[in-house]
């Protein structure tokens, strides 16, 4: 959690930084004049304008010398639907101190296509003006001129034309200043937005690598899905480098793909909430509104003008608005309830939802604000990878603690089985401990892990099961057997394998090894299928040698237990002919470790 709280610092440092970086002075421009004092600074070209309507005025046709009919505008603004085109004119009063210096103007997407004049001159074209739909092309870069102030009094004439989208104009305010510090500002903004992109991208793809991984946790996937739309998304919108990026990209397909993209992300949201939080009854009424409509929106936006969609937004705020009233409530509710995770991401959830707000009316220019959506999101993704992190760390330690409630269950049947097992050959409980300790042993003092010698410890216990097979007359007689009940006995080994061989757990896989392969030979005359040296599985040599140990140290029906001092000799000279050499050098330097073993569980 402290690692997470410093993550966020350094984001709202950041942050901060950036937006501290931009130190602007507002112009109040009043009936289109402007004096500016100060051309080290940056000042925003914000206030009334005059401005042409439906009329593409020339800097020629200011030079007869007739005064020209202006009205004013507000910059940033937008001008009325029944206007198609306009032009806007701006006269910036320079100290004559000023004369030669350069300057800068930065200026943001204009609806939807443009000319800039300065002092009569063409500077930039951003898209092809016209007076007819035909005539027009609509782009719409944001970009940066720049020019030398070469009178006193500067004319600023900008000609727009705008026969696609549904808001036209400038909506966002124009920037003017020393060329220094409007790049400055420039890389601020381009840092934050690219900061902001790279840093949804990311968090989405994490988001989807993970559910590629764990296929059954699709609130990955659902949240990743929605910040992949969503980082595009910002990628179309903004400063506009998706043009910079794949500049033969029809402005047209841009906008379809972003109205598309928020459609898209509704859905996606609410359903990565509902899995989020899934203790709550969902009313699934809700989602099937949001799919069903977001789906129909999406189908008109590709098949009809950006004239036509972009009134989509009058259908996209409503269900915005029922979207985020339910979710608060969801998660009111979730807060209730004490939610792991709940009150911290509703803390972050508002702040998403109030910058998801703020852009709605931004792009109503309802305030004149900025885009602050992806900076949000990217609060919001710090806190949902804290909240999915702590349910999944909660999740794993009860999962790990039902594991070894399981594992110590099944030992304990294990045990139980193999003591059943047991009893049949007239041997008590204390022979498979007995077995189990001294695998477990042997296998750690040969180098394995205590994970892996916990595994043959708890596997060694069934080494016998296949006796369960043998009758009560072959498996109790006293004297020595026949040559076929000798075989019938042998089959116990194979009988035990296919016993266990088909389960897909590791711990069966090796007790099914150890079954069928104690009774190898290291010589290779053992049984049951006669292998040699190491072409006998480990697990099974080890047995091998602590089963015959714990046999010859033990009465049978059969015969008396031996001397420790004969047990050491027998194996001195089977070491490289029943047992493996290696193994019994390790044996028999750790001996008084298994003698202790079979003292604690003597036969009582």
């Amino acid at each position: 959690m402290k690692r997470n709280h410093i993550i966020f610092s350094l984001y709202i440092i950041i942050i901060t930084f950036l937006v501290g970086c931009q130190n602007v002075q507002d112009a109040h421009i009043k009936s289109g004049q402007l004096t500016l004092l100060d051309t080290e600074t940056i000042t925003s070209l914000n206030g009334e304008w005059h401005f042409y309507p439906n009329e593409l005025v020339e800097p020629s046709d200011f030079q007869t010398g007739e005064k020209l009919p202006a009205e004013k505008i507000s910059v940033p603004g937008t001008w009325e639907k029944n206007l198609d085109y306009g032009t806007y004119q701006l006269h910036i009063h320079y100290p004559d101190h000023s004369l030669g210096s350069p300057q800068a103007m930065n200026i943001p997407q204009i609806f939807n296509s443009y000319k800039l004049f300065i002092n009569g001159e063409l500077i930039l074209e951003n898209g092809t003006v016209g007076n007819t739909e035909g005539s027009s092309e609509p782009l719409g870069i944001p970009t940066t001129v720049y020019f030398t102030v070469a009178n006193p009094k500067t004319d600023i004439l900008i000609q727009v034309s705008n026969f696609h989208n549904r808001s036209a104009g400038i909506p966002d305010p124009l920037y003017i200043g020393n060329p220094t510090q409007i790049e400055k500002q420039t890389e601020s903004n381009l840092i934050l937005e690219w900061f902001s992109i790279g840093a949804i991208i990311a968090i989405a793809l994490m988001h989807i690598t993970v559910y590629w991984y764990r296929k059954t946790d699709t609130v990955f996937l659902y949240f990743g899905l929605f910040c992949l739309f969503i980082g595009l998304r910002v990628l179309l919108v903004g400063q506009s480098y998706i043009f910079h990026l794949f500049p033969f990209i029809s402005w047209r397909i841009v906008q379809k793909l972003n109205y598309s993209f928020i459609f898209v992300s509704i859905p996606l949201f609410i359903k990565y909430f509902a899995l989020l939080f899934p203790n709550h009854r969902w009313k699934e009424q809700i989602y099937y509104i949001a799919l069903i409509t977001s789906v129909c929106c999406t189908i008109f936006i590709f098949f009809t003008n950006v004239h036509l969609f972009t009134n989509t937004a009058y259908i996209m705020y409503p269900l915005v608005a029922m979207v985020i009233a339910y979710l608060l409530y969801i998660l009111y509710k979730a807060i209730l309830r004490k939610e792991v995770g709940a009150k911290f991401i509703g803390i972050f959830l508002v702040i998403l939802l109030g910058t998801v707000i703020n852009d709605l009316l931004y792009n109503e220019e309802i305030v004149q604000t900025m885009i602050l959506m992806p900076i949000g999101l990217v609060a919001y993704c710090g806190a949902q990878a804290y909240v999915i992190s702590v349910k999944y760390s909660d999740a794993n330690i009860k999962a790990e603690s039902l594991n070894e409630e399981l594992e110590t269950t099944q030992s304990n049947v294990i045990f139980t089985l193999g003591q059943i097992i047991e009893s049949r050959s007239n041997e008590t409980g204390y022979h498979v401990r007995r077995v189990a300790e001294y695998s477990k042993l042997l296998a750690l003092k040969h180098g394995m892990s205590s994970e892996e010698a916990n595994k043959i410890k708890i596997a060694s216990v069934m080494h016998d099961v296949g006796k369960v097979a043998i009758s009560d007359d072959i498996l109790l007689k006293p004297g020595k057997l026949t040559e076929e009940e000798y075989t019938i006995i042998q089959a116990h080994t194979s009988i035990g394998y296919d016993l266990l061989k088909h389960s897909k757990r590791d711990l069966m896989k090796a007790a099914a090894v150890i079954a069928y392969t104690h009774h190898e030979r290291f010589d290779g005359t053992g049984y049951p299928r006669g292998l040699k040296g190491e072409e006998i599985p480990l697990y099974g040599r080890i047995v091998a040698i602590v089963d015959v140990f714990d046999a010859l140290g033990s009465d049978r029906v059969y015969k008396k237990a031996w001397k420790m001092d004969d047990i050491i000799t027998y194996f001195q000279e089977q070491k490289g002919k029943q047992f493996d050499p290696k193994l019994i050098d390790i044996f028999l330097t750790h001996i008084e470790e298994f003698i202790e073993i079979k003292e604690a569980y003597r036969e009582r």
